[in-house]
This record gives C-alpha cells, structure tokens and sequence, in this order.
C-alpha cells in the first residue's frame, strides 16, 4: 500500500479510492487497537494517503478518521501518541499547494502544439517574405548576363 500512495499517480489513488480502501484503514485503526506497531504502520498509510490527496482526505473525514485520531489521542501515549499527532496534524492541513501542483504536472495529458510555437513560425514565414521584397528588383529587361 505504502508504494503504491508513494507512485503519486492519480489514477491509482482513485483506484484506491475505488476499492475502498479509506473505510478499510479507519477499520484497520479501530481493529488493531491493541498492537502498537500495527497502529503506527497504519497511521504512516493514512497519513501518506491523506496528504497525497484532497479528496482522500475528505473519504477519510466521511469514514470517521479526524474522530477516531481524536480518541487515540486521548488514550495513547509515547511513540504512537507522536503518530497519531502528525497524523491528526495532516489531516487538519491538508493537501500542501506544492505538493498539489506536483500531482497536476503528473496528471496532465500531452496537450496540443503550444500557441506560441504556432506565432514564432508564421514570424519567421513574415520575416523571409520580407527580406524577399527587401531585395532590389532587377527586371528581365536589365538583367547583365
């Protein structure tokens, strides 16, 4: 799971989104509430899906993550309180406008011939037509062979 969040491809995250895997990790957290590491590897997960995107994040606020993170918080301590924390931390930050901007290059489809390219080329058609009329004219009549 963790590799595949960290490939940032959009379509595997909604893949993700798809099978449901946000319900599954709040039930994970909910299960395993006796076996720390368990809880900290998910809380890695959830954070890294979390903050990967948006509208992961909001799938997480529909499934009860922000509350279950608030109820850990209150009965753990040590390392796994530290983890839940962050978690919580980005949950309520979201999505970092850099990060968002990353994931729109990576997304984004081959688009058509850029706009200028098509204007630098009919300058240069203009500038040959005009270095064209620049030139004397020299009739056939005057021409010295």
């Amino acid at each position: 799971m963790k590799d595949l969040v960290e490939l940032e491809d959009t379509w595997i995250l909604m893949q993700l989104s798809h099978l449901g895997v946000m319900k599954r990790m709040v039930d994970f957290l909910r299960v395993n509430d006796d076996d720390e590491l368990l809880e900290v590897m998910g809380l890695i997960v959830a954070r890294m899906l979390v903050s990967s995107d948006d509208r992961l994040g909001q799938l997480f606020d529909t499934h009860g993550g922000p509350t279950l993170l608030m109820s850990m918080a209150r009965r753990t301590t040590g390392l796994l309180r530290d983890e839940v924390g962050q978690t919580l931390k980005s949950v309520t930050h979201g999505l970092k406008k850099q990060k968002y901007k990353q994931l729109q290059k990576a997304t984004q489809h081959p688009q058509k011939a850029d706009i200028w390219d098509q204007v630098f080329q009919k300058w240069q058609e203009q500038d040959r037509v005009t270095q064209i009329f620049q030139r004397p004219y020299i009739s056939p009549q005057h021409q010295v062979l």
